[in-house]
């Protein structure tokens, strides 16, 4: 009885080693999270909980082992690098960026820890082959677009744009990349005071404090917001509909949107939305 009072004792400090070890690793990365920079002049933010969301996952994937481990395997027999094995050093918390000038592009600047396997997990997992599609950049950099997607790089950095604007976006880039980030201010408390420190696996908010919550668990995903505007128009008397039987998503809002919709002219446009069409509901309710 002695060998198994001994191997739970092991077993039990390993456990507490192993939790311990984690935890500090946890807060260190969180720690790191909490010094990231993005311009001034910033008008919106995404915010991801990179942490949180693999945490996740992993409880997921003890609880449904047989979709985790157990289902069908690629027959390939080629080995894809694991979303791990970016080359990036991705920190706790993902933040993604627009400004201003570009109100429909999102950009994230990230430190490269090994650009060989960066180059192969690009490869491998999206088709993108840097070596022979990227183009050379004044500076030391390399840039590669695909239609709304596009990165500019050298050997210790890396800058992603992604978006509805599919013009070059190399001067862009590359003007991010050179910032010294003097004038650049902390992501995190602008995050906190445009969105009420609100907590989300995924956080979105703008300048104007408008601010949307995106939480994942056991398939599902729940959505809290605050959408803020002096030209909503509530009805006096607002109906409530049931909701429909089965129906997957569902909403309702009774208001009057037509000096919302008026003021958002030029965005509709812009994401090819019918105009038109739209404004023969001015003054009614949706």
């Amino acid at each position: 009885m002695k060998w198994i009072k001994k191997t739970f004792i092991i077993l039990t400090g390993l456990i507490a080693v192993l939790a311990i070890s984690l935890f500090i690793y946890k807060e260190i990365r969180a720690s790191k999270a909490k010094d990231i920079l993005i311009p001034s002049n910033t008008e919106a933010l995404i915010q991801i909980n990179v942490d949180g969301l693999v945490s996740e996952l992993m409880g997921n994937a003890i609880s449904n082992p047989n979709s985790y481990f157990f289902g069908k395997r690629d027959s390939s027999g080629v080995r894809k690098p694991k979303a791990w094995e970016t080359g990036l050093a991705i920190p706790s918390t993902l933040f993604l960026f627009s400004d201003k000038e570009a109100s429909d592009l999102y950009y994230t600047v990230q430190r490269i820890s090994d650009v060989r396997r960066f180059k192969r997990f690009l490869k491998s997992n999206m088709q993108i082959d840097l070596d022979l599609v990227s183009t050379a950049v004044e500076g030391g950099f390399s840039y590669f677009q695909k239609k709304n997607f596009a990165l500019l790089m050298n050997d210790q950095r890396i800058v992603f744009s992604i978006g509805r604007d599919s013009t070059d976006q190399a001067p862009k880039l590359r003007a991010l990349l050179q910032d010294s980030q003097s004038t650049w201010v902390n992501a995190l408390n602008w995050s906190k005071q445009h969105s009420e420190d609100r907590k989300g696996d995924i956080l979105w908010s703008n300048a104007e404090k408008n601010w949307f919550t995106f939480d994942f668990l056991n398939g599902s995903v729940h959505v809290d917001g605050l959408l803020k505007s002096d030209k909503w128009r509530l009805s006096e008397a607002p109906k409530q509909l049931k909701p429909l039987p089965n129906a997957v998503v569902s909403a309702y809002l009774d208001a009057d949107l037509s000096e919302w919709i008026k003021a958002q002219d030029s965005l509709l446009h812009r994401l090819n939305v019918p105009v038109d069409s739209i404004y023969q509901y001015y003054g009614g309710y949706v």
